[in-house]
């Protein structure tokens, strides 16, 4: 946007959503949709947001929908000033947070790290259960500098 600067008393919201179908291209699916309407953020935030998006993404289709492809995952984007935030919808079971959002990860075979990964690369990573499944959110600061 240009004369942001000149602009700064003024709220802006921009939205935008996105509804992918789970299938071994669903990550990639994202990262294309990001790489096309995220133009004029900060490139470092662009690759953040891919990251640990895609990170939550895996974990919904590996742990939640158990590899199932055709499964709906809807994710909502909202920029305001200076922040971007995800809003993830899955139509699994409706998960315990608490059992590994909090939770200290090291690297092993198996990973474990995603979380990790989602928590530094976010100013704010949480997880909602649904009756109809969860909601996780994220949020990301400093889209401009």
């Amino acid at each position: 946007m240009k004369n942001r600067d000149n602009l700064s008393r003024f709220f802006f919201v921009n939205k935008m959503k996105i509804a992918l179908i789970t299938s071994k291209n669903i990550q990639k699916d994202f990262r294309s949709f990001i790489d096309q309407n995220l133009d004029g953020f900060n490139s470092g935030i662009i690759e953040n947001v891919k990251i640990a998006a895609n990170e939550v993404i895996q974990n919904i289709y590996r742990y939640g929908y158990k590899n199932v492809d055709g499964r709906s995952i809807e994710i909502n984007l909202t920029s305001t000033n200076n922040e971007l935030v995800l809003d993830i919808y899955d139509e699994a079971d409706p998960c315990n947070p608490e059992e590994f959002v909090n939770k200290e990860y090291t690297p092993s075979e198996k990973g474990q790290m995603g979380i990790a990964i989602i928590k530094k690369l976010t100013k704010s990573f949480k997880i909602f259960p649904k009756e109809n499944g969860n909601h996780t959110q994220l949020i990301f600061s400093d889209l401009y500098n």
